[in-house]
């Protein structure tokens, strides 16, 4: 259904907004204000403009029957709307990482938000594409796009073993992290945001997800026999 993209459309009737499948109506998605405390800056936000992005939830209705959900992100100062991509992760080698992890953003092509997500930005449904194709493409530089769920396990077998000096790449320097404060303080209210370590924590996922794009196709292909 989400991939029948031309039977789509927008809608905004009384104080409910959403998107509407013109062939049967009964099926629709409500947008709605999320009101959960969540970061106002991620790693896939860093690329544009304005650093900060707001929350909604998109509610997948049968008729009035909520059948699942998702949330997605106005960004660049609502230039832009994208389904929240998934957070996925590495088990790090590195013994000083804390975390044992290294994370960064992906969809899979399999999946209802990759679908809905792909229905909102390749159309015209809610805003011209014309003006948010640049905008989404640099979003999308580092958010990882898997085929199949068995592509994340074969780059996180694979990564450290093709690339053993990654944090050299991946890892921001003290110079970037301080810039950056600089920059998204402008943007942001919540604090939580703007600090050091977390700074450093989104940093790092932006140039993992770029990094992993860039060397994806080598990353699936190594053989590891």
């Amino acid at each position: 259904m989400l991939k029948d993209t031309k039977n789509w459309s927008y809608f905004v009737n009384n104080d409910q907004s959403g998107f509407l499948y013109n062939l049967n109506p009964d099926f629709h998605i409500i947008m709605e204000e999320d009101t959960q405390d969540r970061h106002e800056i991620l790693a896939y936000s860093l690329d544009c403009i304005r650093k900060n992005l707001s929350w909604i939830n998109l509610n997948f209705n049968y008729r009035n029957i909520t059948i699942d959900y998702t949330l997605g992100n106005h960004l660049d100062g609502a230039r832009a709307l994208i389904v929240a991509p998934h957070l996925s992760s590495l088990y790090d080698i590195d013994p000083k990482n804390r975390t044992g992890r290294l994370t960064y953003y992906s969809f899979k092509k399999d999946s209802l938000d990759y679908h809905l997500n792909r229905l909102i930005v390749d159309s015209d449904l809610y805003l011209p594409r014309e003006t948010t194709q640049y905008l989404t493409s640099r979003i999308e530089e580092s958010i990882v796009f898997f085929d199949n769920p068995n592509e994340e396990k074969i780059i996180s077998d694979n990564i450290f073993t093709l690339f053993p000096d990654i944090h050299e790449v991946v890892i921001p320097s003290e110079e970037e992290i301080e810039n950056y404060i600089s920059i998204v303080s402008m943007d942001i209210k919540d604090q939580s945001s703007n600090n050091s370590h977390y700074l450093k924590l989104i940093l790092t996922e932006n140039k993992l997800g770029k990094f992993i794009n860039k060397h994806k196709k080598e990353l699936l292909s190594y053989n590891t026999d």
